[in-house]
């Protein structure tokens, strides 16, 4: 909502049909966290499945440990190559008049 001044705030409220408040919360305050809460999250699964395994079975514990670690790490690069393009501003689109597109070249 926008206040007397014509200015909205950071988070602003939103009144809901049962009349309680409803915050808008902006990408960018939770938006970086995410990769590492995603990556933590998958390091504990599977420390979690790699203390279950019997200590008998070193190979299978090794491997658990090894594609945890390479599984966190493709995790990690993922989340924050998408985290990238969320957070990158859109293009512009070109100006139409008459059904054509005018295009400026740069240099």
């Amino acid at each position: 909502m926008v206040d007397g001044a014509g200015t909205s705030s950071q988070h602003e409220k939103e009144v809901t049909a049962g009349g309680g408040e409803l915050y808008d919360w902006d990408m960018e305050t939770y938006l970086p966290w995410t990769a590492p809460v995603l990556t933590t999250l998958w390091a504990l699964i599977c420390l979690r499945i790699y203390t279950m395994i019997s200590i008998e079975n070193a190979g299978q514990r090794r491997l658990i440990a090894m594609g945890g670690a390479v599984g966190a790490a493709l995790i990690y690069i993922l989340a924050s190559n998408v985290v990238m393009l969320l957070q990158t501003p859109a293009e512009e689109v070109p100006a139409q008049e008459n059904g054509r597109v005018k295009v400026q070249m740069k240099g």
